[in-house]
């Protein structure tokens, strides 16, 4: 990986999310009843843009992707499927001023909730690395999760493969 390239174009991000979050939330708009979904699809693309302006200062200040991979990689899952929540919202209020209920904001939020403590029990919580039986697996938290779900293989092993000539 290229450091400095990184860094950079979090540096050049950062002050670009951080002003068109400001501007979709704080931007003078007319006041007519016309505007109102256009109004709080910018709002909610705002926040989108301010969570994933922190997300990336978090990553640039603290350097999270250089110290704890799973980390970094945990904190991008839980913030991309937010954000990804909040730009679908606001691009589809645009089309229906009554998409957002409280009753989806509640169910979008466990939802978030419960694929962040998942994520975070497979990335931190699993040991990584080999098969027990020695095979080697580039998924290691993965084929773990899927070993102890499904159970051990119904049918018989094949011998291992071997290596060509």
């Amino acid at each position: 990986m290229n450091y400095p390239l990184y860094e950079y174009s979090l540096c050049i991000a950062l002050p670009l999310m951080l002003f068109f979050g400001a501007y979709f939330l704080l931007a003078p708009t007319p006041d007519k009843t016309i505007f109102a979904n256009y109004l709080r699809s910018r709002r909610i693309m705002g926040c989108a843009l301010l969570l994933l302006a922190a997300n990336y200062a978090v990553h640039f200040f603290f350097e999270v992707r250089f110290r704890d991979v799973h980390t970094a990689i945990l904190m991008n899952l839980s913030t991309y499927f937010l954000c990804y929540w909040l730009f679908s919202s606001a691009l589809t209020t645009l089309l229906n001023r009554f998409y957002i209920t409280r009753r989806r904001l509640r169910f979008h939020l466990s939802a978030w909730m419960l694929f962040t403590l998942l994520s975070g029990v497979i990335l931190l919580g699993l040991p990584e690395g080999h098969d027990p039986e020695g095979r080697a697996d580039g998924n290691g938290h993965l084929a773990r999760l899927l070993r102890v779900v499904a159970g051990p293989p119904t049918h018989p092993r094949l011998p291992p493969r071997r290596a060509p000539l």
